[in-house]
Order: structure tokens, then sequence, then C-alpha cells
């Protein structure tokens, strides 16, 4: 019995309203767009502002079964999850046109956050983008900007960098609200920083090969699991799982 009830209808609602030749809501505004327009616009919102962020009530809808569920990821339904990502148009056309190859290399969910967060600090290009997929009454803080300036972040109690408060300050940071009622979808630079108000937030991290490699493996405890996740993997994204009992990674950090 599936974990999420109702989560096939969702996939295949969301697929169908991202599919090519159907058209989305700009964000901000009361006009229509096709797809293609926003995957564009959506590289262009990240390359400029480090962040690009949409409202959909059916992702929002699908993050509140998971929330439901327990966040049990490394199951059968965990891995849709994955697969929704890796085969939504608008979210792998963002991905491919920053990456020719990359990784999903961690897949984590986080509430509310007392610091301000990034994934990396500064580096001198793109090396992750972080699709993030949003609860209803989700509510954030994204620094338009920060993806340019060296932070200086240092380790979390919960896996993310913190960002004091003061290197935030300056005039070519901006802190931006994002408040999504139904939920949705934002797609960060991983140096960007971030703070999460309330809701629950999806993380799902894409890098290229040459950072992946500092990541831990994220581990799965079937080989019937592992068959998935290959089975998932395209030409352009991979997925950095091992199986649980299989020898530690060199390189794992």
């Amino acid at each position: 019995m599936a974990m999420y009830p109702g989560y096939a209808i969702k996939y295949d609602c969301l697929a169908t309203l991202l599919a090519p030749g159907s058209w989305l809501l700009a964000p901000g505004s009361s006009s229509w767009l096709p797809p293609q327009f926003c995957r564009d616009g959506g590289r262009q919102f990240v390359v400029e502002n480090g962040f690009w962020a949409l409202e959909n009530p059916i992702i929002g809808e699908l993050v509140d079964e998971i929330v439901k569920g327990g966040f049990r990821f490394k199951t059968e339904e965990g891995l849709d999850l994955c697969r929704f990502a890796l085969e939504e148009p608008l979210i792998r056309g963002v991905i491919e046109s920053f990456f020719p190859r990359s990784e999903l290399a961690f897949f984590k969910a986080y509430g509310q956050t007392r610091f301000n967060h990034s994934i990396i600090n500064k580096t001198p290009e793109l090396r992750i983008l972080v699709v993030q997929l949003w609860s209803s009454a989700s509510e954030a803080i994204v620094y338009s900007g920060s993806h340019l300036q060296s932070l200086g972040a240092t380790n979390a109690p919960n896996g993310l960098l913190m960002i004091p408060d003061d290197h935030l300050k300056r005039p070519n940071i901006t802190p931006t609200a994002e408040v999504m009622p139904q939920g949705g979808l934002a797609i960060l630079d991983g140096r960007s920083a971030f703070k999460i108000l309330r809701g629950k937030i999806i993380m799902l991290g894409f890098m290229i090969p040459d950072e992946s490699k500092y990541w831990a493996k994220m581990r799965l405890p079937t080989e019937a699991l592992m068959d998935k996740a290959r089975s998932m993997q395209t030409d352009t994204i991979g997925l950095n799982f091992k199986l649980q009992d299989s020898e530690p990674d060199i390189d794992e950090r």
C-alpha cells in the first residue's frame, strides 16, 4: 500500500500541468506563460538573484502528504519523489541549463530554522543547485545576491551551513520574503542564503560530479531500491546512492 495516499494522482496531474505545450502562471503576475519561457526565466532569476520561486498548489499537496507519512525517504515512495524531480520538465530544464552532467547527492527535509543557512560557501562557479519543494503554509526569507558574496558560513547543527545575521547586512544583498500559502517550488544556487520561517521544505541537491565526490553517498536498504534508483538515472542526471551494507566511500564526508 502506498505510504502517501493519492501520490500517483498528484504526480500525473503535475506532469500534465507542466508538460510541453501546457501553460503556467508567471510568478507575481496574471499572465500565463509557456513552460519553455518559465525554464528560461527560472535560469535567469537564479543567475541574477540566486534563486527562483513559483507557487504551485499541486506541489504543496504532495509535500503535505509526505509530511503526514513521516518523511520516510528510503522507500519506494521516497524514490518516487526523486523521480518527480528528475522527470518534471520545468525542474529538469533548469538543472540541465546549468549542468551538462549532474548528480542528485542529497535529499533532506527541514522545518523552521533558527539561523540563516546555505549549502556551500562561495565558489568561483555554481556547483550545486537546490530544488526545494514547499508544503502549504510555508514561508522563508531568501537573500537575493548572497550567492555572489563571501559569507563566512560555518557548520550548523542541522547539517547545513549557518551564516551570522551581520554577514548578510550588505548593500548588494536583499532579503526577500517568499510566502507560499499553497506550497510550491524554489530553485536555489547552493551558495544562496535562506531562512525557513514556517512550513516544511524538502530539499534535493543536484551538483556537478566534481563536487558530489566529496559528499557521502545516500544509502538505500535493499537491492530492489538500488535497482529502482539506477533505472531513474538519465544521460544528464545521475543519483549518488549506494547499498546500505556496502563499504564506505574513501572520499565520504
